[in-house]
Parts: C-alpha cells; structure tokens; sequence
C-alpha cells in the first residue's frame, strides 16, 4: 500500500522518485542510530526513501586551492570556505565578529556576502594588510570544477 501511494506521488509530480529497500535483499542502512529505516525494514519488510529532486545536504566543504603568494598571512583561509560557512552561521545584515582578523579573509567573505563585521587583529601589519584586503573586495561568485 505504502509504494502504491508513493508511485502516485511521483506521478503527480509531488516528488522526483523514490527508492526501496527490501529486507534480505538490501543491507541496513548504517547511520550509527537504531531506529528509523531499520525498524521499518524489520518491522514491515521494506521503507521507502522519497527522493525529492533536492540538492543532498552535506557536512564537507569542497574547495579548490587558492593562491596565496599576495596573502601576508601565516594561516591564510581561502575566501571560498570562509564564504559558505558564513552562508550557513548568519543571514544577510547580520553582525560577524572575528576576534582573530589576520588577512581579512573572513571579514572580505562578510562583505561579499552583505553581512556586517567587525574585525580584531593586535598585530598592526596584519590590521594594514587586511584593510587592504577589505577594500578592494568586491560581491563575486566563485566557481569551481
């Protein structure tokens, strides 16, 4: 009964497809936790797992390497990274406080991203250097393959 309905949600477009997994011929799914798909493997024989068309959530960050040769930082973050994690911790206009400045990779991502920052950096060529970097960031897409 269960797959009779989800063979009609796919046929009226309420989602792209789904996938079955039977008992005996498909192992457990494995996510550390009991419960959930397991237990209605077992208890029923099958689950179905709705595949909606949505982009799959990860908790990797992909990022090509940048180059860093203007970078006067030790520890040098690329923009990338600091850009999507932002994307996920704060919303458009909010404050990003960054206790750590060092080359103003974070702060530039907060701009790009028309997020509010405020910046700390005790180290005075780090604080010129990341002004810099801060100044001349525009609001950009990075792409990569």
């Amino acid at each position: 009964m269960c797959a009779l309905k989800k063979v009609k949600e796919v046929h009226l477009v309420k989602i792209e497809s789904f996938r079955m997994k039977i008992r005996g011929i498909h192992k457990e799914t494995y996510d550390g936790m009991t419960g959930g798909r397991n237990n209605q493997i077992r208890r029923n024989g099958f689950t179905i797992i709705k595949i909606t068309g949505n982009a799959i959530k990860k908790d990797l960050i992909e990022s090509p390497v940048e180059i860093t040769e203007d970078n006067k930082h030790t520890a040098v973050c690329p923009l990338y990274i600091a850009r999507e994690l932002l994307k996920l911790l704060s919303s458009n206009g909010d404050i990003v406080l960054y206790p750590f400045c060092g080359g103003g990779t974070t702060c530039a991502a907060a701009k790009n991203l028309g997020r509010n920052y405020l910046c700390i950096e005790i180290n005075p060529e780090y604080v010129v250097f990341s002004e810099q970097r801060i100044n001349v960031s525009n609001n950009y897409e990075e792409f990569f393959l």
